[in-house]
């Protein structure tokens, strides 16, 4: 039965993970005209479908049976993730959380604010709706779905299954149908951040610590703050469109800060613009080639993400600024550096983004963001990648020849799309994930984003706009330049910085050691609880002595931590056999085995991971103390698995 009291205790558990339902709900109150009571006591609702007629959501005799015969056919054994379409009056889906495991996360997207004030009246889910076991997602946007599904990613990619409600979905199936559409997107995101995540963290890690002897003597970007509040900033990218207008951009340099991305950097400069900053933080160092031959240093500050290849912060001969990075503020913690922090950007487009923001721009103007390929082409002509195919050029191997090639690199990852004028595009996994996070960006931004690409893919929260046209309305007051000029040498002499670093890289390879030690100890005492389990003997003294060891840890805490952090995919596989263990549980020796095996992964994982880190810190030690240690690339040949390198 339905109970006032049941919806307000799950109104005010929905209020602290979704305020905003909470309150739509609150003022929307229960539909008595569709609520129908049925022979068997309980009540089952009616809705006015997508093709305009009435429809029952639930039997009209005895809807809590039909939910136990329609849920007796899903699959609800050791899975992590449930996905549901529809939620009706929520019968099905309180069936489906008495047989799941406790660890299942269930997110259920419904359409009606109707439909779900009326399940929060009739069940009790206040303690799940809490704790995220049940997600209720409601007429929401692609990117706010993104971003809920993306709190638990782990959970829907371990295991994970769909239940489509069927008078739900016969009710609303275009609804339904574009809801899917945005869960397979859902799926590609992740699939792609967890992927270079994984992938990429070792080259990464490697970056950081050889840009560190640039990072401390380099200015932070914590004077820039604010510095072009209420004035407008235009993000430069290359994608094809901005063969359309790259011209005006002389003229609206003089009142807007002006940011490149560095494909369309020397560009940019063969026309007589001259960017305020280029950013930049692509791990691989072909990068390099967008800087190199300048005879004099550019008038450009240089904006450097700490993990961007060193071989571009060694090339670039003007000006450069670096932001926080977490790994560097924790090992250089007793030096003292503290460069201001800018969020992280997935690419150089959207560490652009983050600048302007940083900078209090207003409005953002996005010039060459098409994010797809129109008419087959990946940049706009003229580019520096373009120049890098250049003496591949003959008569077998035209410009348009490359292009296609590039289109049959990433054949596998390219998927259909439709573009602002409403034609039928390709773009690819990678750059719809890149789409994906401008769009969650846009939608929490302060500032006014305007979309001047004038091609390309629709963005949601964005204004579109002319480039010409926005010039018009924003950039016509000139910008004073002096607040974003680079600043003066940082304070201390170059030997006082150098001794300060020195001291906190020791101070960090002492703890490396120790913390090294203490993985090496506990996994020999795994190995021999190995051994005594697989002779059928107790452990149970040894296992006793793990639990003794693992307090040690606790004085190393810091350290513990960027190991685990350079570990990611052996973090992945611990919390996936986790997920495993708690939806197929085992007992006694079994479950013990299966522990075991876990911990034994993931420590010999951390146990890597230390050991390259103690290696990749050695680089900075041996620069600062005006010593070679050879060519860092030879680097990514160790390490074994754990975060291995994947160039693409």
């Amino acid at each position: 039965m339905m109970d006032s009291a049941r919806l307000a205790a799950n109104l005010d558990a929905l209020a602290q993970v979704d305020a905003d339902l909470a309150a739509r709900v609150k003022a929307f109150g229960l539909p008595a005209e569709r609520i129908l009571q049925t022979a068997s006591g309980a009540v089952t609702l009616s809705a006015t479908t997508e093709s305009g007629r009435e429809a029952l959501l639930h039997s009209r005799n005895d809807p809590v049976g039909e939910a136990r015969s329609q849920v007796a056919r899903a699959t609800t054994e050791g899975i992590s993730g449930l996905l549901v379409y529809g939620l009706g009056a929520g019968y099905h889906v309180q069936e489906l959380l008495s047989r799941l495991p406790l660890v299942c996360r269930v997110a259920v997207f419904e359409k009606s604010i109707e439909s779900l004030c009326i399940a929060l009246a009739l069940h009790d889910w206040a303690e799940m709706i809490r704790t995220g076991r049940l997600m209720l997602l409601v007429d929401l946007s692609k990117p706010a779905i993104i971003q809920r599904l993306g709190q638990y990613t782990l959970n829907f990619f371990a295991k994970t299954e769909v239940f489509a409600h069927p008078a739900s979905w016969a009710a609303f199936p275009a609804y339904y149908g574009g809801v899917r559409k945005v869960v397979e997107e859902f799926f590609a995101y992740a699939r792609m951040n967890l992927h270079t995540l994984a992938e990429l963290s070792k080259i990464t890690m490697m970056n950081v610590c050889l840009n560190l002897s640039s990072y401390v003597f380099a200015p932070g970007v914590k004077d820039l703050a604010g510095a072009a509040a209420g004035r407008p900033a235009i993000l430069v990218a290359g994608g094809p469109s901005l063969t359309r207008n790259i011209d005006l951009l002389g003229e609206a340099a003089k009142g807007a800060v002006v940011i490149s991305v560095p494909t369309v950097f020397r560009t940019l400069l063969d026309r007589g613009v001259v960017p305020d900053f280029v950013t930049c933080l692509d791990y691989h160092k072909i990068s390099a080639k967008y800087f190199e031959g300048f005879e004099t240093p550019p008038p450009v500050t240089l904006i450097c993400d700490p993990k961007v290849s060193y071989a571009v912060v060694d090339t670039y001969p003007g000006p450069k600024r670096f932001f926080n990075h977490p790994f560097l503020a924790a090992v250089l913690k007793d030096a003292d550096f503290d460069k201001g922090t800018i969020r992280w950007g997935a690419t150089v487009a959207h560490l652009s983004l983050y600048l302007a923001e940083f900078l209090g721009a207003d409005p953002i103007i996005l010039v060459g963001q098409d994010l797809c390929y129109p008419y087959g082409i990946t940049h706009m002509p003229g580019t520096a990648i373009h120049e890098n195919w250049v003496p591949e050029f003959n008569r077998f191997s035209t410009f348009e020849m490359k292009e296609w090639e590039t289109l049959l690199r990433v054949r596998p990852i390219l998927r259909r799309a439709v573009d602002l004028d409403g034609s039928p595009v390709y773009t690819d996994e990678q750059m719809f994930t890149y789409l994906v996070h401008f769009e969650e960006d846009f939608l929490k931004m302060r500032a006014k984003v305007i979309d001047a690409t004038e091609g390309g893919l629709p963005k949601q929260g964005t204004t579109r706009m002319t480039l010409a046209d926005a010039i018009r309305t924003y950039c016509q007051t000139p910008f004073p330049r002096e607040k974003i000029a680079p600043p003066a040498p940082p304070e201390g002499g170059v030997d006082e910085i150098r001794s300060r670093t020195l001291s906190a890289l020791q101070r960090q390879m002492r703890d490396f050691e120790e913390v090294g030690r203490y993985y090496a100890e506990v996994l020999s005492i795994l190995g021999e609880i190995h051994e005594k389990l697989s002779r059928g003997e107790d452990a149970s003294s040894l296992i006793r002595k793990v639990r003794e060891e693992a307090k040690k840890i606790d004085a190393f805490k810091e350290t513990h931590k960027l190991v685990a952090g350079l570990a990611q995919p052996d973090e992945f596989r611990r919390i996936k056999a986790d997920l495993e263990m708690a939806t197929v549980p085992a007992a006694g020796l079994e479950r013990q085995k299966r522990e075991l095996a876990r911990d034994r992964a993931y420590l010999g994982g951390l146990a890597n991971a230390c050991e390259i880190l103690k290696a990749y810190l050695k680089l900075p030690l041996e620069r600062l103390e005006g010593r070679s240690g050879g060519p860092p690339e030879a680097l990514l040949a160790s390490g074994g698995e754990t975060a291995s390198a994947c160039p693409s």
